[in-house]
């Protein structure tokens, strides 16, 4: 991952970047603090598990929503 992120046509692979990237996935947002905390304890015990061939790219856009930009195959995965 560290290879691939920053690549693409509005960010040159040397960029320093503030923070590092960590996959995730966003339960909720933009709602009032005391039902992001009852997400977070409502999913204190969740544990997922799955394969992954590919990464993508994503941007976030002036007007807020996020498009792809670029798929990163995984180990012997086809690329697309």
């Amino acid at each position: 991952m560290r290879a691939a992120r920053g690549r693409g046509p509005h960010r040159p692979a040397r960029l320093p970047l503030r923070f590092n990237y960590h996959p995730h996935v966003t339960v909720a947002h933009e709602v009032a603090d005391d039902l992001l905390d009852a997400a977070f304890d409502g999913m204190a015990d969740y544990e997922a598990a799955f394969d992954v061939d590919e990464v993508h790219l994503f941007e976030h856009g002036d007007d807020g929503v996020w498009r792809p930009v670029q798929g990163f195959p995984l180990g012997d995965a086809p690329t697309r």
